[in-house]
């Protein structure tokens, strides 16, 4: 389902409201990813991951970053800083992370091609020999 088909959806409301894990779950469905939503990790913190799908290359955490151009939890120093420490833990525990924004969905910013490129375990990197170094 396309952004602009899931809008359609919720016109009937009155305020008009952005469901970026919806679309993430719709879509994943669509391309048949086996995923699993509101998963913990990193006991005791209870961290939660929106989805986790299993990449070629191990887990993937899929965060919907949302509220993130207003006011709010975690747009704040606080919650920016929660986010970090969210992210960077689960990426020590052996996840890759990726996150997606309303603007990203909303502008279909190539959610199909990174998606694909997890399941599939592309390494668009593989033959880096590495830039310059520095020190």
């Amino acid at each position: 389902m396309k952004v602009e088909e899931f809008l359609k959806l919720k016109k009937g409301k009155r305020k008009m409201s952005f469901d970026g894990v919806a679309i993430i779950r719709s879509r994943l469905t669509m391309l048949n990813v086996v995923f699993t939503e509101e998963v913990e990790f990193a006991r005791p913190r209870r961290y939660r991951a929106d989805f986790v799908i299993m990449g070629e290359d191990g887990p993937v955490v899929l965060e919907y970053e949302g509220a993130t151009f207003v006011k709010g939890g975690h747009s704040s120093s606080l919650g920016i800083s929660r986010d970090c420490e969210k992210s960077n833990l689960a990426q020590a525990l052996g996840f890759k992370y990726i996150r997606f924004t309303q603007d990203m969905l909303k502008r279909d910013l190539y959610f199909e091609e990174i998606i694909q490129m997890i399941v599939d375990g592309y390494h668009p990197n593989k033959n880096w020999t590495g830039g310059k170094s520095r020190g």
